[in-house]
């Protein structure tokens, strides 16, 4: 960094390299900000009532200690001196080029774009707008500037009409055949494999409740009841079981398992007052399978949820 600012500075980019140090700072201070909040979450743990594992504690300290042992303890000292200097040269600098104006990010750099749809336009003058405005000759094309804008689509619903021709023999009149009809994902439903995704991913990934994901379909023309939403969310919750069956078994083979329940209010038809305490268990397996499973509470018992989220 120290090196790569300097050759910028010896080449008279002030700006450049003010930006890459401030790129460096924010680095720094946004991974102070994640130990501060690791630190005060350990905090907490520690003042509730489940209290945490010394043992699981102390394995977490070593790994951070062996992290930063294998990064290098920095020279606090000589770090300081560098930090000196450089500062100085910078000042030097900008005393030498003081029309510079600091700033600490273009606008609109923190814009990124992946895998975006893209499509150029071009745009040119009216032939009665070519003349010069100040001799009135004709002027000639001198190069282009460019301006973006990011448009966003809303999605659209397409509904498929499949007409299946049907075919009947003329001799003995019997014999019927049917074109065959698209494949389904659930028996007797009109919602195609992209719908259902979209609800699942809107539903779980997106937090966007039924109700509300009725209400945004609504809007784009399709008006899809909120119990006929939770029926498909169920059927799909059972197709995708075989999968979550051998996650939940992965996950039993890992080498490092966690586990937790936290308390919530569900829904139960056979209760008097139509809620129960429940819990949802949430499972880890080296940090990298999380289901959620589950349990509603009756009595002094613990009746499961079939079905895993």
């Amino acid at each position: 960094m120290r090196d790569s600012v300097q050759a910028l500075l010896r080449q008279g980019k002030v700006q450049e390299s003010c930006e890459m140090l401030f790129s460096a700072l924010e680095a720094v201070l946004r991974k102070s900000q994640e130990l501060e909040l690791l630190v005060a979450k350990l905090q907490r743990v520690g003042r509730t009532s489940e209290r945490i594992d010394p043992a699981q504690l102390q394995l977490l300290f070593e790994e951070l200690l062996q992290a930063s042992r294998a990064a290098g303890l920095p020279d606090w000292k000589a770090e300081d001196k560098e930090d000196a200097a450089l500062q100085r040269e910078i000042a030097a600098a900008e005393a030498r080029s003081p029309a510079v104006k600091r700033s600490r990010r273009p606008t609109g750099s923190t814009l990124r774009t992946h895998g975006v749809e893209q499509q150029s336009h071009e745009e040119v003058l009216a032939e009665e707008q070519r003349n010069c405005p100040r001799c009135g000759r004709p002027m000639n094309p001198m190069g282009q500037d460019i301006t973006r804008r990011l448009e966003y689509v809303p999605g659209h619903f397409i509904e498929h009409e499949y007409r299946l021709q049907k075919y009947g023999c003329g001799t003995c009149k019997q014999g019927v055949k049917t074109a065959p009809a698209p494949a389904q994902v659930l028996n007797r439903s009109t919602a195609d494999a992209s719908l259902l995704a979209h609800i699942v991913v809107s539903k779980y990934a997106d937090h966007t409740p039924l109700h509300r994901l009725h209400r945004i379909y609504a809007r784009s023309g399709s008006e899809i009841p909120v119990s006929t939403m939770c029926d498909w969310t169920a059927e799909v919750a059972e197709l995708v079981e075989p999968l979550v069956e051998q996650l939940y078994q992965r996950i039993l083979k890992a080498y490092i398992i966690g586990t937790d329940a936290t308390g919530l209010k569900v829904l139960d038809p056979e209760s008097p007052t139509h809620i129960q305490r429940g819990s949802m268990w949430v499972l880890t397996g080296d940090r990298r399978d999380v289901p959620l499973h589950s349990h509603r509470r009756r009595g002094k018992r613990t009746v499961a949820v079939p079905g895993w989220s």
